[in-house]
């Protein structure tokens, strides 16, 4: 999973950069890092944000 890959995936869901911290043990900077490019992303947590967004996009959808 890319930087890119990964924001894009985080955004879509509408999660912050804490919740995926707070949520894989991690500090926020971290996530930061990880969105801009500076530390490879664990794969543990790439596998668990393709699972959150695949599970996200499972769920039904409200129109307005």
């Amino acid at each position: 999973m890319t930087a890119a890959e990964f924001k894009a995936a985080r955004l879509e869901m509408g999660i912050t950069q804490k919740l995926v911290a707070d949520s894989t043990g991690h500090r926020t900077r971290t996530v930061q890092r990880w969105e801009a490019g500076e530390s490879p992303i664990k794969p543990k947590v790439a596998t668990l944000i393709r699972h959150w967004l695949a599970e996200h996009r499972k769920q039904p959808r409200l129109e307005v």
